[in-house]
């Protein structure tokens, strides 16, 4: 009875924050489907959900989950199974009571890959994909700590302010294609003007703490110098295993953002990465993105906002 309750407080808080939150800054009217909590651990993002589900005795009952955001699942996302030695094939529904008005529906697949989390948060259950974020305007807003979901129809009308120079508006694409399949890998892109890196496409890595440059896009002549400051320090003694390098450019929607996140980390592309249509460049990631008081995904415009207000 006690959890039921405070399940109950959760959700009603939940609904009570839709009326008069950090939101109202950037949208002047919208439906608001749901608004859960969000909190970092260890420089993850989590967003706290409550999950229903039915106990092995068949009691209902709702647990509140915390959740990766990962554009990166192209589907609405995963869930960590019970048992790691059942084996689960295709797609299971759960429901949200965002409000108690409203449950939502996302078929998350049984997925082990991100196991790990438990470590950063022993309520980790699973991630919310790209599926799910391209349903709904979402705004993470980092002031509030609150993690909103807004109907695509009506569109929300934004407030005036959005428009000014407080706020980046950032083009993203998913149109990438998986080569092997000839099929859509959808997630989010971004084009950022890194030069003198290559041009190519950044991934919207919110899974990740740390934003990287891949090495395939340094050039030659760049990649020859840090490959001799390498031997040089290892000469002397001074194994760096984490080289990096400055970027003195990194423009996203017209705007110079070097300055935010200068240093990367150089990491080999990963596999998922690898048979694409685009030639990805590295990614923008948690530690980038919190550094602005709030960030839109809008689908029906195809673009982020970055919002310093």
């Amino acid at each position: 009875m006690n959890r039921l309750l405070a399940i109950l407080a959760f959700v009603v808080i939940s609904s009570a924050a839709m009326a008069k939150t950090g939101d109202d800054k950037y949208i002047s009217h919208g439906d608001l489907i749901a608004r859960f909590p969000m909190h970092f651990k260890n420089g993850f993002l989590f967003v706290s959900v409550p999950v229903a589900d039915t106990l092995l005795d068949g009691t209902p009952d709702t647990v509140a989950k915390s959740f990766l955001i990962d554009p990166r699942a192209s589907n609405d996302g995963s869930y960590l199974p019970n048992d790691s030695a059942e084996t689960r094939l295709g797609t299971q529904s759960f429901y949200i009571p965002a409000t108690p008005q409203r449950t939502l529906v996302w078929k998350l697949a049984p997925s082990l890959a991100k196991g790990n989390f438990k470590k950063a948060d022993e309520s980790f259950f699973g991630v919310i994909g790209y599926g799910v974020l391209r349903q709904y305007v979402t705004v993470i807003n980092f002031a509030a700590n609150t993690f909103s979901l807004y109907a695509l129809d009506p569109a929300p009308t934004y407030t005036k302010k959005i428009e000014t120079s407080e706020v980046i508006h950032v083009p993203y694409f998913d149109d990438v294609i998986l080569n092997y399949c000839h099929c859509q890998f959808p997630t989010i892109w971004l084009e950022a003007d890194a030069a003198p890196l290559k041009a190519g496409r950044w991934h919207l890595s919110l899974a990740d703490r740390q934003s990287v440059v891949y090495e395939q896009a340094i050039p030659g002549e760049i990649k020859r110098k840090i490959n001799q400051a390498l031997y040089d320090d290892s000469v002397h003694g001074k194994i760096d295993p984490y080289a990096g390098i400055k970027l003195t450019k990194f423009e996203l929607g017209g705007t110079d953002l070097a300055k935010l996140v200068p240093g990367r980390p150089i990491d080999n592309l990963p596999a998922i990465f690898k048979d694409l249509s685009v030639t990805v460049m590295g990614t923008v990631a948690m530690d980038f993105i919190s550094r602005f008081r709030a960030v839109i995904i809008d689908p029906t415009q195809s673009k982020l906002m970055l919002c310093n207000y």
